[in-house]
């Protein structure tokens, strides 16, 4: 129980930074993903996507459903949008680099989340997260 406070406190203390442009800041990383070799593919289906607003920005957090257990290294990577009012990012996720078994819906969740800075919110009304299925979107 305490490891998720931890890292959940962490990554809230990482959301303080205001430096830095949000599109090249990471909040936090698998240090192995880049080890791996494996690129990231876009994750399932999307199941949720939030924003919880914060003095400086806006936490944006999305939670993914691959299609077996064991995919990692969870991102909201930026992509373009057709439209200036909205904000797109690719969910992406690493694939397990063993075969591993489909398990029950709970069990293969995988949660990625951004920082986006009042700047980086400037025109934007809509924010938009895109899995291989479907995607979800937020009006702000």
């Amino acid at each position: 129980m305490r490891a998720p406070i931890l890292l959940f406190l962490l990554t809230l203390a990482a959301c303080g930074d205001t430096g830095g442009n949000a599109l090249t800041r990471t909040i936090f990383t698998t240090p192995d993903a880049t080890a791996a070799g494996v690129a990231p593919v876009p994750a399932g289906q999307i199941l949720r996507l939030a924003t919880a607003p914060t003095s400086g920005g806006l936490i944006v957090s999305a939670v993914a459903l691959p299609p077996t257990q064991g995919y990692w290294a969870a991102e909201l990577r930026r992509i373009p949008s057709g439209d200036p009012a909205t904000m797109a990012f690719a969910f992406q996720v690493v694939p397990p680099t063993a075969r591993q078994v489909a398990g029950t819906a709970p069990t293969r969740e995988v949660i990625g989340g951004t920082f986006l800075t009042n700047q980086d919110l400037a025109g934007i009304r809509t924010i938009s997260v895109e899995g291989a299925t479907n995607r979800q979107t937020v009006r702000r």
